[in-house]
């Protein structure tokens, strides 16, 4: 099988559009399936889903003998860690499909590795495709075994890349937000207006994972749903994470020493369905680590605190960990305890 896939963000008609008509003339009868996103583009010629479960998705990745995607750095690290043969045409901002030519330096960066092509436009992909087909590059013939042996193992310019792409941004660092499996377009909204109206906060340096939710951020990036892999990642770099009131995204932050700001969820507004997350703000009270606003209303003066708290943690990084140590009251175990018992 090929697996073609634009992720569930941005659409990217120019990919599926190629792929279909590739699939028209294949020789080889070879299964395509297309996750297309919210394009326009329907293919024709092969089968296309919209949008897929991150458990949906690992499934096709897992049984493609090789997968056809836009640069997106996810995928293709998702790729390279399963010994996947991957073919990747860059999005680009002169076509509309970016707001930056960052692909086109992802692609520069990932070249090198035995496991990737790269198409620059759709009328090379047609000889990519062709080439991979015709079996004149030796990713065709990959099996689980040989794939092992190839031990990929990127230079220290590309593993720069890497790191810089997720690091810390000057004086804010990297803004992660979350919101889980379940979209909360009220959080995602308030979010991104807020990073509007903050020059100071360097847009790349903000990242919004919303879901399947109908607000798509005009200020900062943003992607539909991460791997496990790369939300840990993700949450490592982070200085700052903006998140609803889950109770393990919330225990995660106060594990690894990260300032959360959160917003819970609300029965009234559809989010969820009772208001246990109003319950569970009540037990994490606001402390130098934790920050909390009860609505989008506050949302901009608690992001603002929260921008201030960690320069001065940057500045003086023993504020936070001296406060992380303290243990937690009886009447905050007893919560969990009760929490974890319930299932809820």
């Amino acid at each position: 099988m090929i697996f073609v896939t634009v992720g569930n963000m941005d659409p990217f008609d120019r990919l599926v559009k190629a792929i279909d008509h590739w699939a028209l003339s294949n020789p080889s009868d070879e299964k395509v399936l297309a996750q297309i996103g919210d394009g326009q583009y329907i293919p024709t010629n092969c089968e296309y889903v919209r949008r897929m479960t991150p458990d949906e998705f690992e499934k096709n990745f897992r049984e493609a003998r090789l997968v056809v995607s836009h640069a997106g750095i996810g995928t293709i690290i998702t790729a390279l860690e399963l010994g996947k043969p991957i073919i990747v045409v860059p999005k680009k901002a002169s076509l509309g499909e970016q707001r930056n030519e960052h692909q086109l330096a992802t692609v520069r960066h990932f070249r090198r590795s035995e496991l990737m092509m790269v198409a620059d436009s759709e009328t090379d992909l047609t000889g990519v495709l062709s080439r991979w087909n015709s079996g004149t590059r030796a990713t065709q013939e990959l099996t689980a075994e040989n794939v092992k042996k190839e031990a990929w193992s990127p230079d220290e310019k590309l593993l720069k890349y890497v790191r810089n792409f997720i690091q810390d941004q000057p004086q804010s660092g990297m803004i992660l937000l979350t919101v889980g499996n379940e979209p909360m377009d009220r959080l995602v909204k308030a979010f991104d207006e807020w990073i509007g109206r903050r020059p100071d906060v360097q847009i790349k340096g903000a990242v919004a994972q919303i879901a399947n939710g109908k607000y798509v951020p005009k200020n900062c990036d943003f992607i539909r749903f991460m791997t496990p892999a790369v939300y840990r990642q993700m949450f490592d770099q982070a200085k700052l994470i903006v998140a609803h009131a889950g109770i393990g995204t919330i225990i995660t932050a106060m594990n690894a020493n990260r300032l959360i700001v959160v917003m819970p969820r609300q029965a009234r507004f559809g989010e969820t369905r009772n208001d246990h997350q109003l319950a569970t703000v009540k037990h994490f009270s606001p402390s130098p680590q934790r920050l909390i606003a009860e609505s989008e209303a506050e949302l901009d003066e608690v992001l603002d605190r929260a921008i201030e708290l960690n320069r001065i943690q940057m500045a003086d990084s023993s504020s936070l960990s001296v406060s992380a140590q303290r243990p937690p009251d009886e009447s905050l175990l007893c919560f969990l305890r009760e929490f974890v018992s319930s299932g809820a």
